[in-house]
């Protein structure tokens, strides 16, 4: 089983929307039982619902997982259990390789991993319309992520 970690600053936005995309996405690769995700913040206040926005945005994606999503704060133990941890920024990225440096050679950028190098922007405050950017850009780079995530789960 190959475990996903996403991680952003609050888990109610970005991480959330990445985690409930992913499994969709391994729902239709019929790989959920090779693949699990979860998602944590680096400054995350624990037991948050996802962002009445992203739930919205994710709705109407036809994700309804969302809606049970409650925030968690990023511990060394879910780091080490994770195979790989995929950040939304740069700092995310440096921050987490420094407080678990043993482990910073399965952190990376987001999109990065999916092939290029942005920060994926924070929308929190933003109108719905920025959280269904993010959410499209989290579309692509989470597809773009399953194509290699599949082959560490013996899924080609």
């Amino acid at each position: 089983m190959v475990r996903v970690l996403f991680v952003c600053t609050g888990n109610t936005c970005r991480s959330p929307m990445a985690e409930a995309l992913l499994w969709q996405k391994l729902q239709q690769a019929r790989a959920t039982d090779r693949v699990s995700v979860s998602s944590a913040g680096i400054s995350a206040w624990a037991g948050q619902p996802a962002s009445p926005e992203a739930t919205s945005v994710m709705h109407r994606r036809g994700i309804s997982s969302i809606t049970a999503h409650r925030s968690r704060q990023v511990t060394a133990a879910q780091v080490a259990e994770a195979d790989l941890v995929l950040v939304m920024t740069r700092s995310h990225q440096e921050k987490l390789q420094k407080c678990f440096a043993d482990h910073a050679d399965r952190i990376f950028l987001l999109s990065e991993y999916a092939g290029g190098l942005e920060d994926v922007v924070d929308p929190i405050g933003g109108p719905i319309s920025e959280y269904q950017m993010c959410a499209e850009e989290l579309d692509h780079l989470v597809e773009a992520a399953l194509r290699k995530i599949l082959p560490l789960a013996g899924n080609e």
